[in-house]
């Protein structure tokens, strides 16, 4: 059996050589302060994808042919709506002022959308807005529902009762991901509210809108993990120490984790995104746990010995090697998971993984170097801590699992399965706007327009023909138009819109009345004269590269739809696609894409990387306890304990129906690498009791009892940290950190009891389990 090295006389040169390595310390917490202070937000959004698949290669070849199509939508209600004379002005003086605005591309409303029209057999173009004796109105409703027929853009700008008007705004492609977005999208909404008339409701949303809301999110998430994980610290070390000094040496550790932390994120180009900024969260509870252990072997030694400086030893002694074990196994949990192909949680394993050890080492050297300062421990605060509920508790425990054991394990094996029959249910949605919180102002907006306006859940289809200018031919055509049909039928479709709408709204005005048109597809020559006539027209030739590209090899086919929960998005793309796919067989390549469809694409990753990840950390940790235990059996029976919170993540997540998700996804990885902690510094404990204790004699309960008495304090402190470190990010306002945070801490308490209670009372049920430990000491 491999082991570790002696760890004893590293933990007496970190003492005598502790002003050198806190200079050392200091010198590059001030060389990385101010990378740290420099670390950037990901404003693209771009960890959020899996870059190397092949749906991400679809859509950014669907860029490449009609662009990223982004924009923002101002939607206006009022009680009369587009029947409202003020209300029309409003918006032509707001329209024109959106178009002055030096970093808006183009601006598109009631007031400036111009439709090509046959007024007395002459074709032009002209708007929908007239004016009549002064007062501006819209036109005649029977034309307007036809230009929606041929134009569904126009669902953006005008609802079907004509109470909600809206306004698109593309904006120049140089502010895309620029940090001056904020102020721009400010501007926009102060442009449009200051001349509306009053009694309206304005609601803006957007590719801008939501990223700069996840900006937002991931700002705070990292504030409040941070703020709240260094007062839980301090709080927990001064409640369980009773010392003001070991509060202040906590929060001197925290501080330079995460300044270390922060500053190799900014080094490393890792941005802050929706799973790194828990990391400083993360950092915080981990650092704690590693001074909690120090300061309570200090104060258990200082109880037997006068000399300060033997006692910190003693007590760095106790616990170095099982805090490097720790370490090793969080390290180890935290890497497995940038297996994952998906950036920002690759980036994350190797934030925390660096981190975990960063802390381990900041803590060894520190919090001894800072004991040395501090005063003596009174007998004063020594019996307050004997005395205070933390002692309640375990006291108890220990009582009801020493006489119920064979109780504790049984509700430990139904706990288990009960968990194991909920992981069925766990379904997966990577979906963007699952990032935010269901009372989201975001979310409310998005409703809002769903409800007056029109839906914006929607799908590309680009359909690629092998040929150039297949596209001026009616049998594609033919097949968009079948298509179209098979897709209105689906459930979750709303509408589609394609090229045809624009191309039979024009043949409809140019062809000559009082004769039976042919149809339009029956003849290339047809179609051919109408693409020509929508070239020779300015606004055709605005439209007509949003649904063909310049060599007409591709076309594009937008289908809006419900994303309703009752089917899921991967369900809907796959009808989709399998329609497509039916329709354009031997004819052209299919590709279903756009945003929604590469966040769905994820799923299959998700899956992949969380199951690899799980094996991986469950291989690296079972071989690190091996080697930490010096025994096989030990280290297969520390996994027992920690089989519990692995189990209560997915069964939670099945049983109440949170997703699994680019966050969540590791919920049950990390539980077992928080988890595992507490069980190597109890099976150290009763490994080095029984190595000294006649068991032939005294038998196995008493030396439970006694590793039991000098840890499980310890345990519960560092547990009753975790705890509360994570459970803070349930007030972060991201839905997937707020699930990860109630998920995790729930995991903790369950760690928790199965190391206090499921293990001892596993031990003292089985012969066998009694009889692998006694023969591994």
């Amino acid at each position: 059996m491999f082991t570790i090295p002696e760890t004893s006389t590293i933990a007496d040169k970190l003492i005598d050589h502790r002003r050198l390595l806190v200079s050392l310390v200091i010198l590059i917490s001030a060389c990385l302060a101010p990378f740290a202070a420099r670390i950037e937000l990901d404003r693209t959004l771009k960890s959020a994808y899996v870059t190397s698949s092949e749906c991400f290669a679809d859509y950014k070849k669907f860029t490449r042919a009609f662009g990223t199509d982004e924009f923002v939508l101002v939607a206006i209600k009022g009680n009369d709506g587009a029947g409202d004379p003020v209300l029309l002005k409003a918006l032509t003086t707001i329209t024109a002022k959106l178009e002055a605005y030096p970093k808006t591309k183009q601006v598109l409303s009631l007031a400036n959308l111009q439709v090509f029209q046959n007024k007395d057999g002459v074709f032009a173009d002209d708007g929908l807005v007239v004016e009549n004796e002064g007062k501006l109105s819209l036109q005649d409703p029977h034309r307007v529902e036809r230009v929606r027929e041929a134009l569904p853009l126009l669902n953006y700008l005008l609802s079907r009762d004509g109470k909600t008007v809206g306004i698109v705004v593309r904006i120049a492609e140089k502010w895309r991901f620029d940090p001056s977005m904020p102020r721009i999208l400010k501007d926009i909404l102060g442009i449009v509210r200051a001349d509306l008339p009053s009694g309206v409701d304005t609601r803006i949303l957007g590719a801008f809108v939501l990223r700069e809301a996840v900006q937002n999110n991931v700002v705070q998430t990292a504030l409040i993990t941070l703020v709240g994980g260094a007062l839980i610290g301090a709080l927990v070390a001064l409640y369980i120490f009773k010392s003001l000094n070991v509060a202040l040496i906590t929060m001197f550790v925290l501080n330079g984790s995460v300044l270390w932390v922060a500053g190799i994120m900014a080094i490393a180009g890792i941005p802050l995104n929706s799973t790194t900024a828990l990391s400083f969260g993360l950092v915080l509870i981990v650092s704690v746990v590693n001074v909690i252990h120090i300061v309570s072997r200090y104060y258990e030694a200082s109880g037997r010995l006068d000399d300060k400086e033997e006692a910190v030893r003693q007590g760095l002694r106790a616990v170095f090697r099982p805090c490097l074990v720790c370490g090793l196994t969080t390290s180890a949990a935290f890497a497995t998971i940038m297996v994952s192909s998906m950036p920002m949680v690759k980036q994350l394993g190797f934030v925390m993984s660096l981190g975990v050890m960063i802390a381990f080492v900041l803590a060894m050297i520190l919090t001894p170097a800072c004991l040395m300062l501090a005063k003596p421990v009174d007998s004063r605060t020594r019996e307050r801590m004997r005395n205070d509920w933390v002692a309640w508790i375990f006291a108890r425990v220990e009582a009801f699992v020493f006489k119920r054991y064979v109780l504790c394990v049984t509700l430990g094996i139904a706990f288990t399965v009960a968990m194991i029959a909920g992981t069925p249910l766990v379904r997966v949605d990577t979906q963007l706007l699952n990032l935010f919180v269901k009372s989201s102002q975001e979310l409310a907006d998005i409703h809002f327009v769903e409800r007056n306006l029109t839906s914006v859940h929607a799908l590309e289809v680009m359909v690629e023909a092998d040929k150039p200018q297949s596209f001026k031919m009616p049998v594609l055509w033919q097949g968009v138009r079948e298509l179209e049909k098979g897709l209105k039928a689906h459930p979750e479709v709303i509408e589609v819109d394609s090229g045809l709408h624009l191309f039979d709204y024009v043949y409809e005005l140019v062809a000559k009345e009082g004769k039976d048109r042919p149809d339009l597809l029956s003849d290339p020559a047809l179609l051919s004269q109408v693409m020509l006539v929508i070239g020779f027209n300015k606004e055709g030739r605005r439209l007509l590269p949003r649904y063909l590209d310049e060599d007409r090899t591709r076309t594009r086919i937008t289908v809006k739809i419900r994303n309703s929960p009752e089917a899921t998005i991967g369900e809907t793309i796959q009808a989709v696609k399998g329609e497509a796919n039916r329709v354009f067989k031997d004819k052209a390549n299919v590709y279903v894409t756009g945003e929604l469809a590469v966040f769905a694409d994820q799923v299959s990753d998700v899956v992949r990387s969380m199951f690899l990840s799980l094996l991986l950390a469950f291989v690296c940790i079972t071989l690190l306890l091996m080697i930490q235990m010096q025994s096989w059996t030990l280290g297969l029976l520390s996994l027992v304990p920690n089989i519990l919170p692995a189990m209560s993540v997915f069964g939670l997540m099945g049983w109440l129906g949170i997703p699994l998700d680019g966050v969540t996804i590791f919920a049950a990885t990390i539980a077992i690498g928080l988890s595992v902690d507490d069980t190597i510094h109890y099976l150290t404990q009763l490994k080095l009791v029984l190595s000294s204790t006649d068991v032939g004699r005294t038998g196995i309960e008493e030396p439970l009892k006694t590793a039991y008495r000098k840890t499980a304090k310890a345990l519960i402190s560092t547990s009753m940290t975790l705890f509360f470190g994570v459970l803070i990010i349930c007030l972060t306002p991201t839905r997937p950190a707020g699930y990860f945070g109630f998920l995790g801490s729930i995991a903790i308490v369950v760690a928790l009891l199965g190391d206090i209670v499921f293990l001892p009372a596993l031990i003292l049920s089985s012969s066998f389990v009694r009889k692998l430990l006694i023969r591994s000491v």
